[in-house]
């Protein structure tokens, strides 16, 4: 039996009374009943064998409470002397479990209010489904379609054919985590509110395409690695905005291919082909089957928005570029085979494209009629480190051709906006929708793009009409590229176009460096 001091006051009593009364009210002590599981995909998966990520384990410190209320009676409790610590421990037990209920409340309410406002959908012309494939790494001269004549992508190359194919489409980042965040909101990079060691944060209050799709009446899946960072470490897909993610924390260039474990929503599944280092189970392939498996799932219910990530890189079985370019192609084909058996195909506009640009030992070439070599790499923020490909295509919804227009990124989710009539929309800055450009209603406008790198210094570059600029990390001033004239970037003419630096400097408006690192 725990004793109470001498000393004890009025004011210590009445603190236990409100800690007490609180516990009670929020059924502290019971198992709170009706707890909703997620599914399990289907597949060779094992079961939930970890807590979720970000759950304290048997015996680990306490977390800090997720309410401000129950971090207050935390604090209260923590700093009455007049209490022994072997009461305290019941009571912060107990104020953990009201501050879950309350958490759940909160977020149930919230869920409530987000289902109120959510847009009506009913199957008709303006309700396609959205698949968005998104590779990494991978160069425009990579595919067949862009010219490449070795490598063969047959099913990519169908999809070029009956769609539209940009040529001059630009990556968010070189980096991947920046090319995600850019992918994931529909902003460039330098547009963050927050910065990590040179990364842009997601933030709570940062829409999401997910998001936004969901709210225009949306079932939203992701299936791949997710390399997205949040202010307290990776950001969770599924509080993001997707029903529902299977995939793996970081960026998609950096995660193993045969993991023993992977994310779904917010539990940890093991892959038991894989368990003990062994290499039976393959992440793409599993991620892509249950993506097709979603899509069979869910096609009679609301529209679909899903993203899907696909890697570029070398396995077993595709033990270098052309095989792995060729499974990326075999996957893609997996998805458009469900399509098709599901009668979905004439109802889904398809998104292929890539995160960030191919290796430098690639064969970068220029989509340009004459073929030239393109300058740089991952990590540049030359040609070869930016140019990426980008194919919309939709059975008798997208027409079949190819526009120079010049895009980036940051223009994919106005554009999803626009193909779906959404009517609720994050505030637009620098992303442009490119819908008017598919069907050829527009012509081709005055882009300003920016980009920025940190090599242990910014680097910018930026391009505005046919000019390019770059400022690497050891330059005081900027090259300058008219890439109608030199597509590979290798006369800088800076010095012969000085109105041209003084025009495109006026528009640059670098990000503050301090606050990035």
């Amino acid at each position: 039996m725990t004793h109470l001091p001498a000393n004890w006051s009025l004011k210590n009593s009445l603190t236990l009374v409100v800690l007490g009364a609180i516990c009670l009210l929020m059924g502290c002590g019971q198992d709170p009943a009706g707890q909703v599981k997620p599914v399990q995909p289907g597949g060779n998966v094992a079961g939930a064998g970890e807590a979720p990520d970000g759950q304290a384990a048997a015996g680990a410190d306490q977390p800090a409470a997720k309410t401000p209320l129950i971090r207050g009676l935390s604090g209260m409790l923590d700093s009455n002397p007049a209490l022994e610590e072997d009461a305290k421990g019941p009571l912060r037990s107990q104020l953990q479990q009201a501050d879950d209920m309350l958490s759940k409340a909160k977020d149930q309410n919230r869920a409530a209010l987000r289902q109120v406002n959510r847009q009506q959908r009913v199957r008709r012309s303006d309700s396609p489904n959205i698949v968005m494939i998104i590779a990494d790494n991978l160069g425009i001269a990579e595919l067949n379609c862009y010219g490449e004549s070795e490598i063969k992508t047959p099913n990519i190359d169908q999809l070029a054919k009956l769609g539209t194919r940009f040529n001059q489409f630009y990556a968010g980042s070189p980096y991947p985590i920046a090319a995600s965040w850019c992918l994931a909101t529909g902003r460039r990079p330098d547009e963050a509110g927050v910065w990590s060691k040179a990364v842009p944060v997601l933030r709570s209050e940062d829409l999401t395409i997910a998001e936004t799709m969901w709210q225009a009446g949306y079932t939203t899946a992701m299936f791949g690695d997710w390399g997205v960072l949040g202010p307290q470490g990776a950001a969770m897909p599924v509080q993001q905005g997707f029903d529902e993610w299977l995939g793996a924390f970081g960026p998609i260039d950096k995660v193993q291919p045969f993991p023993a474990t992977v994310m779904h929503n917010e539990k940890s599944l093991k892959l038991t082909k894989n368990a003990a280092g062994a290499q039976g189970q393959r992440a793409q392939e599993f991620y892509v089957s249950e993506a097709a498996d979603f899509l069979a799932r869910h096609y009679k219910q609301r529209p679909m928005f899903v993203q899907v990530y696909l890697s570029t890189a070398a396995t077993p079985e595709a033990p270098d570029r052309a095989a792995a370019i060729a499974r990326l192609d075999q996957d893609v084909g997996t998805l458009l085979k469900k399509l098709e058996e599901i009668k979905q195909l004439s109802s889904t506009i398809l998104i292929v494209t890539s995160a960030t640009a191919g290796p430098a030992e690639a064969p970068a070439k220029s989509n340009e009629p004459t073929s030239v070599a393109l300058r740089g790499g991952p990590g540049d923020l030359y040609e070869g480190g930016l140019r990426v490909p980008l194919i919309i295509s939709g059975t008798r919804r997208i027409p079949a051709g190819q526009t120079a227009v010049v895009s980036a990124a940051w223009d994919l989710a106005p554009t999803v906006y626009d193909l779906v009539a959404a009517q609720q929309r994050p505030v637009r800055k620098s992303g442009q929708s490119l819908r008017q450009f598919i069907h050829a209603t527009a012509k081709l406008p005055t882009r300003f793009l920016y980009w920025e790198a940190d090599h242990g210094k910014l680097e910018i570059a930026a391009r505005w009409q046919n000019w390019k600029v770059v400022r690497n990390a050891d330059q005081k001033t900027f090259e300058l590229y008219d890439l109608a004239a030199d597509p590979s970037e290798k006369q800088d003419v800076a010095a012969q176009h000085p109105e041209v630096i003084a025009e495109i400097q006026k528009r640059i408006t670098p990000s503050n460096e301090q606050a990035k690192r």
